[in-house]
């Protein structure tokens, strides 16, 4: 049996699934900015963190002998400075990650949204395909009808 010709096909809901597929693409562009600005938060945080584990060394260390009370109480000060630094970097990377976790769960729904349609799109082509080979294999039966009809008046 020949092919199905395709072109006559037309999905109802093709702008629909367009419209969800630039959503999902829109979702996974704002996906990988929020990836990018996470491991630049990582970074800092990473940064901070070992400013801070060097300044608590500096702190511990010796001064060469004799104990500046005044020094190392500013030093504790720059110290909790840090520590504070370093607690407000680690809270923006906890808030961009609750925001790309609820982000992945709008985007998964997006996709599925996407994954629902475009499985409709299949059956609805699946569908058209028997269709035509039925329309088809029915017109090539009235074609082989009417030549053997036709064959046979001449014949009697």
């Amino acid at each position: 049996m020949s092919q199905v010709d395709l072109r006559g096909f037309q999905y109802a809901l093709e702008p629909l699934l367009h419209k969800q597929q630039w959503h999902v693409d829109a979702l996974q562009a704002k996906l990988a900015a929020m990836d990018r600005l996470m491991v630049a938060a990582r970074r800092e945080c990473a940064l901070a963190e070992a400013g801070l584990k060097a300044c608590a060394a500096d702190l511990q260390r010796p001064g060469g002998g004799r104990l500046d009370p005044d020094a190392y109480a500013r030093g504790l000060l720059y110290l909790a400075a840090l520590q504070g630094d370093l607690e407000q970097k680690q809270l923006g990377f906890e808030r961009l990650r609750l925001d790309r976790e609820a982000l992945l769960g709008n985007y998964l729904l997006a996709q599925r949204k996407v994954d629902v349609t475009s499985g409709h799109k299949d059956e609805c082509l699946k569908e058209y395909v028997l269709a035509e080979q039925n329309r088809l294999s029915s017109e090539v039966d009235r074609d082989w009808l009417a030549r053997a009809g036709h064959g046979r008046e001449g014949s009697e």
